[in-house]
């Protein structure tokens, strides 16, 4: 039998929980039928996927810390793991004659760009 994935179990007694309303933040509140115990269930992908979008805004454009709506300490400590990405790049094949290499440094990080005369990658 397939298991439901929005079917969370309970940390105290391992039985399933049900829906049990909402918080005043707006998060699904679970409880517990066997012990009476409730939580607050979060996905941590979307909340990483949130906090990359957010990150990438910033990094990529005009928009400022305070107008993304946060703290600026807590922008910085929620989006602090997205200076570790390695992007994953595939080998192409291209061979150029010239390439014209250019790198800014931003927060002590070096970001290079790479222009072989048609288009910069």
């Amino acid at each position: 039998m397939a298991k439901v994935a929005n079917q969370p179990l309970c940390d105290v007694c391992g039985n399933k929980q049900v829906k049990n309303g909402k918080t005043s933040a707006g998060r699904t509140l679970w409880r517990c039928k066997n012990c009476g115990a409730s939580s607050t269930i979060s996905c941590p992908d979307i909340t990483a996927k949130a906090q990359f979008e957010s990150f990438h805004q910033w990094a990529t454009g005009k928009l400022s810390v305070k107008e993304t709506g946060t703290a600026r300490s807590t922008f910085f400590r929620n989006t602090n793991w997205c200076w570790n990405l390695r992007p994953r790049l595939e080998a192409t094949g291209e061979k150029h004659r010239y390439l014209m290499l250019d790198g800014t440094y931003f927060n002590g990080f070096c970001a290079l760009t790479a222009y072989n005369g048609e288009h910069i990658t």
